[in-house]
């Protein structure tokens, strides 16, 4: 699961644009995804949340949770 993480645009005309921590706990345990890979969760100075919050919220559950830094790469088998 790749979800777009920062809980921005709570307020603005097109409403939420991006998942808050919640958002991504709740749908993938929905869909029981094997990895979640958040992107763009530190590319940008105007998140309303940080990657911090997903980090805490994902603890015991049963995906690996990747918090990986911009340019890096990830190979999944």
């Amino acid at each position: 699961m790749v979800p777009h993480v920062g809980g921005v645009g709570v307020t603005g005309p097109l409403g939420q644009i991006s998942m808050r921590a919640v958002d991504v706990v709740a749908f993938a345990a929905a869909i029981q995804p094997k990895y979640v890979l958040p992107i763009h969760h530190s590319t940008y100075a105007f998140y309303r949340e940080p990657i911090g919050e997903l980090a805490e919220r994902s603890r015991g559950e049963p995906y690996r949770l990747d918090l990986v830094a911009a340019g890096s790469r990830v190979v999944y088998d």
